[in-house]
């Protein structure tokens, strides 16, 4: 027999290569955290403006989360844009002040429900860039999900009873549901865009197999409001491809989610044809099938569009006749839109009346009932930053204004801000500020608290989990003791 033979010595590791290995509790938070903040979105899209104690249960679920993160052996790196955390304290904290003011308890105001953005703004600013990708993903993929259940449920609706008339969605409201779409779609044109920089075809497929549900269930809603929105938000996509792209370039890349969003939105005005102004509501059957067959073959036609950027063109401007159509539907709308600029003077002579604290959530209603004028069967002034003037004073509504203005000039995706822009726009003709699933929405799928961020202490971020926890959990306490 031969001299025994001894293993080579493994390679030394040079210093410094090897990464230090990460504890089961950090891998853990990295799925963690996104997962429980999509499961927040998704509870709150059907709480309509919002449950005390759901949300104050999701509220503590958060901070949890955070909790958990500050106290693991080796935390990620925070950093949060203190221009946008300093007016979202600001307006959390004048919003209750209001409240107290008005009823002495913080219960029956906006703060209960909308503190729910601080933990939720904080744990994203937590995240790595690949998890808050993953988080912007599965936030249009619940979009999409809850897009195809309610286009599912009109469909048996119409086809039980008969007759159809507008989407109201899981969100309880058409107008509502028609921004919540709406801004889904910019969300899902952010992700794509992202596509291209690191592609991934698994969820590349699947988010554009969401695009045509979203884009009907959006026209379907038929809320004037929430196309004005979208045709804001497009204006601002073309205004920045033009921007960072030659001419010959940049046509062709806008007009191509253009025409698919016009072919989607085509299929939401038949199945409303369909079921309101058919005698054959079961022609909705076939239209949701052909809707699922589209779906499955959006990919190829983005291939089309690519190919063909004539016949992509076309497309996109035949989006006016079915802009006109859409009014032609609901010629009401015209009337509407009357009525809530007279509701908006009628919130002007009360925006002065008490500057600091306003008169108090859900005071102008009461304050209406008393006028001579035309009474407005709504709690809130359709147009948000006025509302909030009125009824939570001056220093609120200004830290809401910085707020929208500081997220629009703050750069990043152009589909992200083209997004927020629909979502401001479509707030100063109504009320989606208030529906809590909306506002987690718009900041999960759209916000980026870590851009132009400052590194945050360990302490600082357990106090802010730590005091949100608290202040749900007496939110909870006192609902239940009522």
């Amino acid at each position: 027999m031969g001299p025994a033979q001894t293993p080579p010595p493994r390679p030394r590791r040079k210093e410094g290569s090897a990464l230090k290995p990460r504890s089961w509790l950090d891998a853990l938070l990295d799925h963690y955290i996104p997962a429980c903040l999509v499961l927040a979105l998704a509870a709150a899209s059907f709480l309509g403006i919002g449950e005390i104690p759901t949300v104050s249960v999701l509220g503590l679920l958060l901070c949890a989360a955070g909790l958990l993160r500050c106290t693991a052996p080796a935390p990620p790196a925070c950093r949060v844009d203190r221009a946008s955390l300093f007016p979202l304290l600001l307006y959390l904290g004048m919003s209750a002040l209001s409240t107290l003011a008005a009823y002495g308890d913080t219960l029956r105001g906006y703060a209960p429900v909308q503190g729910i953005l601080l933990p939720a703004l904080l744990l994203m600013a937590c995240l790595e860039e690949r998890e808050l990708l993953l988080l912007r993903r599965l936030c249009v993929l619940w979009a999409g999900l809850l897009a195809l259940k309610d286009l599912w449920s009109y469909t048996l609706r119409a086809v039980a009873l008969g007759t159809g008339s507008r989407l109201t969605g899981a969100i309880g409201n058409p107008n509502a549901s028609g921004i919540f779409f709406a801004v889904s779609w910019f969300a899902l044109l952010a992700c794509l865009a992202g596509e291209e920089d690191a592609p991934a075809p698994g969820w590349g497929r699947l988010l554009r197999g969401l695009e045509p549900p979203l884009l009907a269930a959006l026209a379907l809603t038929l809320s004037m409001g929430s196309f004005a929105a979208m045709g804001a938000g497009a204006l601002w996509l073309a205004v920045s491809e033009l921007q960072t792209r030659p001419l010959r370039e940049a046509i062709p890349r806008f007009c191509r989610p253009l025409a698919r969003a016009v072919l989607g939105m085509g299929v939401g005005v038949l199945f409303y044809l369909a079921a309101a102004h058919t005698a054959a509501p079961y022609l909705c059957i076939p239209l949701l099938c052909y809707l699922h067959i589209a779906a499955l073959c959006w990919e190829s036609l983005e291939k089309t569009l690519r190919a063909k950027p004539g016949e992509a063109a076309l497309l996109a401007v035949s989006g006016i006749l079915l802009a006109g159509g859409a009014v032609m539907l609901r010629p009401s709308s015209a009337a509407t839109f009357g009525e809530r600029l007279e509701m908006m003077a009628n919130g002007l002579r009360y925006l002065a009346q008490r500057p600091l604290l306003g008169l108090g959530p859900y005071q102008w209603r009461l304050y209406n009932l008393q006028d001579p004028d035309r009474y407005f069967d709504t709690w809130h002034i359709h147009n948000i930053p006025l509302h909030i003037g009125v009824e939570m004073g001056w220093i609120a509504m200004a830290a809401v204004v910085v707020l929208a203005v500081h997220a629009l000039r703050k750069g990043g995706s152009p589909g992200r801000r083209a997004g927020i822009a629909a979502f401001c726009l479509h707030n100063l003709m109504d009320t989606s500020f208030f529906y809590i699933g909306i506002l987690l929405l718009v900041l999960l799928a759209l916000g980026d608290p870590a851009r132009r961020g400052k590194p945050v202490g360990q302490r600082t971020l357990l106090a802010l989990f730590g005091g949100s926890g608290l202040f749900f959990a007496a939110n909870l306490a006192a609902y239940l003791m009522l």
